[in-house]
């Protein structure tokens, strides 16, 4: 059953435990919209002062690093590999 990437509980959305609540976004290596690399890309979560930061430059450059949460697609297909046991 495929998950939706957008689904966060209602008991995380905003709530003092947790302020990273706009996203998820697919950052590049070089912290941009565009790259050709997949091994350094990530999945970030970003604070309400995050997504402010990244609508007025619409690029990830303008969001601190506090403001953002991440996990490399490289460390995600790893964890995935380890739990269904594939080489992907």
């Amino acid at each position: 059953m495929p998950i939706d990437p957008t689904f966060v509980p209602d008991n995380q959305r905003g709530t003092p435990d947790n302020e990273f609540i706009y996203g998820p976004y697919a950052v590049f290596s070089d912290m941009s919209t565009f790259d050709s690399v997949i091994e350094d890309c990530c999945v970030a979560y970003i604070t309400a002062k995050g997504q402010e930061d990244l609508e007025s430059c619409n690029d990830f450059k303008a969001v601190e690093p506090e403001d953002m949460v991440h996990l490399t697609l490289s460390d995600l297909l790893d964890a995935y590999n380890q739990v269904h046991g594939t080489n992907l």
